[in-house]
C-alpha cells in the first residue's frame, strides 16, 4: 500500500486521469540504487521492476476518493464578464471588481470540499472595486462566491492562494 498526500483537483466533464507508475522521481529525489545497500553512495545499481497484478487473487488497484464540491447549490460561473478578480493566484489580499451596480455584496470563501472557510458581509461597491483581507487563508485552492443583498448569486470563481 502506498499512501499519497492529499490533493484537490477539479475535473471537467470528459477529462481523463492518467496514472504513471514508476520507482523514480529524479531530480526531485536522489536516485535509488535498488541494491538494498546504503542509499546515495556509489555502487552496483540494479534495475527496479514494478509489478501490476491483474489476477483475481492479487489485483492491483488505485483508490481515488471523489468529493462533490457542489454542496449548497454552488455552480462555478467563469463566463461573467462583469467580474474581475486580481491577482489570481494571490498571496495576501485579493481585489474584486464588479462593473455593474449591485448594492451590498457578501463574499464567502469555500474550500475544495464545499465547506465555508471565510466570509465578508455587507460590502458596498463605491468605486467598483473592493479588497478582501485573506491573511487567515492557508495556501490552497478555494471558491469565492458573492451574493447581493437580494440573495442573488453574482459569481463563483476558483481562486488560488500561494505562500
Amino acid at each position: 500500500t502506498i499512501n499519497l498526500p492529499e490533493i484537490a483537483n477539479t475535473f471537467l466533464a470528459g477529462h481523463k486521469i492518467r496514472v504513471d507508475i514508476t520507482s523514480s522521481n529524479y531530480s526531485r529525489f536522489d536516485c535509488n540504487l535498488n541494491n538494498g545497500g546504503i542509499m546515495y553512495t556509489a555502487g552496483d545499481t540494479l534495475i527496479a521492476t514494478n509489478t501490476i497484478y491483474t489476477n483475481s487473487t492479487y489485483s492491483s488497484y488505485i483508490e481515488l476518493p471523489l468529493v462533490d464540491c457542489t454542496e449548497g447549490n454552488i455552480e462555478i460561473n467563469t463566463e461573467n464578464e462583469n467580474v474581475n478578480i486580481f491577482p489570481n493566484p494571490f498571496k495576501d489580499n485579493i481585489s474584486v471588481s464588479i462593473n455593474n451596480k449591485c448594492g451590498e455584496v457578501n463574499f464567502c470563501f469555500f474550500d475544495i470540499t464545499g465547506r465555508e472557510i471565510l466570509s465578508f458581509s455587507n460590502y458596498t461597491f463605491k468605486h467598483n472595486t473592493v479588497t478582501l483581507n485573506t491573511n487567515n487563508l492557508k495556501q490552497g485552492i478555494y471558491l469565492l462566491k458573492s451574493i447581493d443583498n437580494k440573495g442573488n448569486n453574482i459569481f463563483i470563481k476558483k481562486i488560488i492562494k500561494t505562500e
